[in-house]
């Protein structure tokens, strides 16, 4: 029996290839963090939660886009108003009140 049995295990060792002297074998530190190992990796179709905070975000993103459009029109549309004021100021020698002097004025 000891020589079947050497014999069987000879040439299981002969079928399995030799790795000892490859990179894949040769253990060391895990190479992933200790949380990552938990992670699930089934695919999980999102939730209905899921789906509206990404559509929420979606909207927030578009609302701020529009807003800093609106902003730099009113930028805009503000110099041009002093623009005008100035150029109405040289034209007839008066100088208009300004939303700005007023405010300054009732300030002091």
């Amino acid at each position: 029996m000891d020589e079947t049995s050497e014999s069987v295990k000879n040439e299981i060792e002969q079928q399995q290839p030799d790795h000892t002297d490859s990179e894949e074998t040769q253990l060391g530190p895990p190479t992933t963090t200790p949380v990552s190992r938990f992670k699930k990796t089934r695919k999980v179709t999102p939730s209905r939660h899921d789906d509206l905070i990404r559509e929420m975000e979606k909207d927030r993103k578009i609302r701020s886009e529009e807003f800093s459009f609106l902003k730099e029109h009113l930028k805009k549309t503000e110099q041009q108003k002093d623009r005008f004021l100035e150029i109405v100021e040289a034209a007839f020698g008066t100088k208009k009140r300004r939303k700005s002097d007023t405010n300054d004025s009732d300030t002091d």
